[in-house]
């Protein structure tokens, strides 16, 4: 794989708001802190967040102490659940898929980590061999992207995380 390939790659995990039926607003649980200043269970939407999916809040995060909700990228994952893994369904019109959406989405985030890490030591001068285990390894991550939801629940991603340390 070169190096273009590689910048493309990363440059492909950007994260579409507009995609993603507010899953970072309500699948993850956040904690009070100096970033954020509720406490939010996994599965509860934000209080901030609108009935199609945007903040309220948007252009004051930082103003109303949602400082990580300005730092916080699920580098495209959230629109890859939203519209691949549940073929554009929505929670919110759909509340049966809900659950399984909220646990898949953090998962698939994960996977969006491990292949921009991947693809960003793909980007740089290394040996042939590290390169073409490196390609193969950033291919199985992809495919990984189009498994179904129960598929997706039942990955050992510390298997994949740990490969990509050696």
């Amino acid at each position: 794989m070169d190096n273009e390939t590689a910048k493309n790659i990363r440059e492909n995990l950007t994260a579409d708001c507009t995609k993603r039926f507010g899953l970072c607003c309500t699948a993850l649980n956040i904690v009070a802190s100096s970033d954020f200043p509720i406490n939010k269970p996994a599965g509860t939407p934000c209080m901030n967040l609108q009935s199609d999916y945007s903040c309220q809040i948007h252009s004051q995060l930082r103003d109303k102490g949602f400082k990580g909700c300005t730092v916080f990228d699920c580098l495209g994952a959230g629109q890859v659940v939203s519209q691949v893994t549940f073929n554009g369904q929505s929670w919110r019109e759909n509340p049966d898929i809900g659950k399984e959406m909220f646990q898949v989405f953090p998962i698939m985030e994960q996977i969006h980590e491990i292949i921009a890490y991947v693809a960003e030591a793909l980007s740089y001068d290394i040996p042939n061999d590290l390169a073409d285990k490196l390609g193969k390894q950033l291919k199985e991550l992809q495919a990984l992207t189009k498994l179904d939801a129960d598929n997706l629940l039942s990955l050992d991603l510390v298997m994949y995380r740990f490969s990509s340390n050696e």
